[in-house]
């Protein structure tokens, strides 16, 4: 063990005489404890979390001597104070860990780890139907009411997926559906999913009921068009109009 004194001493012997004594010492040294293997919390930060130093794997001392530890964070080379924490990252940094053991008289090696902070994706937006109850006659339109908030300063877009009575609607892709396209009875739906352009954010939905609709106004006119006195005159309706398939 360390520290532990090992002495020999040796003769030599011809069978009837013994020679002098040699004698030999020495003191065993310390061992060095093993590479630590560091860990940072979290493993994937994102926007203004905060980096903590820890342990994945502690060193062994072959000593049986008990071991402390010191950690320090780099970023672009450059050590950080506290050596121990960051605090507020940001997307795209990348930090270094550093971890060393010792167990009273050496250090161990360095062991390293980094991470890079990730995207944070947008934030779901706030929609709403520009106009309800939903009826055929109308133009079924989609608004932003709060647009959806993106950490890292992003440009946010968003897509737009329709469902009728649960049913995905793969040619409508837009914040608008022309009138005629809704009918009594049937419920749509409409997803608004953002995006910052690497991850979508989570998707804000709208639900409605498209109820009946009122027939459009007939064509009437008067008959006859130049009336004396005397004359009769009519209401003639010239074209009814109705939707079919449906209000």
């Amino acid at each position: 063990r360390e520290r532990q004194v090992v002495s020999v001493e040796v003769q030599a012997d011809d069978g009837e005489l013994l020679g002098p004594v040699a004698a030999a010492q020495l003191t065993l040294l310390n061992t060095r404890p093993t590479v630590p293997g560091p860990a940072i919390a979290p493993a994937a930060p994102r926007f203004g979390d905060t980096l903590t130093a820890g342990l994945a794997a502690p060193s062994t001392d072959i000593d049986g001597d008990a071991l402390g530890y010191r950690f320090a964070f780099l970023k672009n080379g450059k050590r950080l104070e506290p050596p121990d924490v960051v605090r507020d990252v940001k997307k795209g940094e990348t930090y270094q860990l550093e971890a060393v053991a010792n167990d009273g008289e050496a250090d161990s090696e360095v062991g390293r780890v980094s991470v890079t902070v990730r995207n944070t994706p947008p934030t779901p937006p706030v929609v709403a139907f520009e106009k309800l109850p939903l009826r055929r006659v109308d133009p079924v339109k989609v608004r932003i009411v709060e647009p959806s908030r993106d950490v890292n300063g992003d440009k946010v877009t968003y897509a737009y997926a329709w469902t009728k009575n649960g049913e995905p609607q793969p040619g409508l892709t837009g914040p608008e559906l022309p009138a005629g396209t809704v009918r009594k009875g049937e419920r749509w739906m409409v997803i608004v999913t953002p995006s910052d352009g690497e991850e979508q954010g989570l998707p804000a939905r709208l639900e409605a009921l498209a109820v009946d609709s009122a027939p459009t106004a007939p064509e009437v006119a008067l008959s006859p068009e130049a009336p004396k006195t005397g004359d009769a005159i009519k209401a003639v309706v010239r074209r009814r109009l109705f939707l079919k398939g449906g209000h």
